[in-house]
This record gives structure tokens, C-alpha cells and sequence, in this order.
């Protein structure tokens, strides 16, 4: 158990770090992801979105977990969440995530979910603060490039 905790704390340092400087350095128009094969501060990959309302961002831990993950720069929370997630028109709630300052961060080890991640048009997560949307077009793309680039990483070299 001790060890999932330092997992999951890593992840949230490493996701801090990478959202504050992925934010500084990226220089995108909104509706376009930018992959980011070794995110400021580590060595993982990362796809992140800029939207009108919040930030998407893609993630794999160490685990192999998909993390998903929200951000808007006025948020300013911490510790376990409860939130509640619409892919397009499929409804999830009681899901069980980590904030860290603007940050949501929920893992999603659901294939099925997976799956329906892939295909989204629209994000829809509605968090104690109120509801947000996100348009995540080429998602699927993304989140296949992170899970290559981690492949790529993981990968023996000779």
C-alpha cells in the first residue's frame, strides 16, 4: 500500500511540474495537441490539449495507468476528489481522482472507458467547483502517441 502512495504522489509531482511548464513553454492554438516526448523535470511522455474552458493532458504512469487529466489556471485545490465525467453522451460518476493546485488527475484503468476516451469529441467533468467542457478532438491520436512514445522508452537499447 505504501507503495502505491509514493506512486501515486510521484505522479502528482511530476504532473505539477509538467503542467507548469508544459503551460510556459507551449505555444499552441487552442483545438491542437502538442506531444511532449520528455516533460520538463522527467522523462515521461505527455500529449496536452489547451481549451477554451480547461486543459486536457494526457498521461501514462509508471504503473502503465492512463492518467487524464484536467487543469484551469484560476482552480486551486488538493487531495482526493469526487468528480463526475461525460464522455460525449456516456455518464460516469463517483469517480475517485487527485487535485493538485489547477490540476485534476484521474486514472483510468477501464478499458471500456479507454475505449470511449479514444473516440470523444467532448469532455464534460463536473468537479465541487462547478461543470467544465472540453473539446478533445484526436484524442484517440494523442493518447496513442503517448502510449508509443512510453513503448519507445521502455524499449532495450543495445
Amino acid at each position: 500500500m505504501a507503495s502505491a502512495s509514493k506512486d501515486r504522489w510521484a505522479t502528482l509531482l511530476l504532473v505539477s511540474i509538467v503542467v507548469k511548464a508544459v503551460t510556459a513553454i507551449a505555444d499552441q492554438s487552442i483545438g491542437q495537441w502538442t506531444h511532449i516526448d520528455n516533460v520538463p523535470g522527467g522523462t515521461a511522455c505527455a500529449a496536452r490539449l489547451a481549451g477554451n474552458d480547461i486543459d486536457t493532458m494526457l498521461m501514462i504512469n509508471g504503473a502503465e495507468q492512463l492518467i487524464l487529466v484536467a487543469g484551469r489556471a484560476d482552480w486551486h485545490v488538493s487531495g482526493p476528489q469526487e468528480v463526475g465525467l461525460r464522455i460525449d453522451g456516456f455518464e460516469l460518476s463517483h469517480l475517485k481522482a487527485s487535485a493538485f493546485n489547477n490540476i485534476v488527475l484521474l486514472p483510468i484503468d477501464d478499458l471500456v472507458v479507454q475505449k470511449r476516451l479514444a473516440s470523444a469529441t467532448d469532455l464534460y467533468w463536473t468537479l465541487s467547483s462547478g461543470r467544465y467542457h472540453a473539446s478533445v478532438t484526436g484524442l484517440g491520436d494523442a493518447l496513442e502517441w503517448v502510449r508509443q512514445c512510453e513503448q519507445n522508452k521502455r524499449r532495450p537499447t543495445v
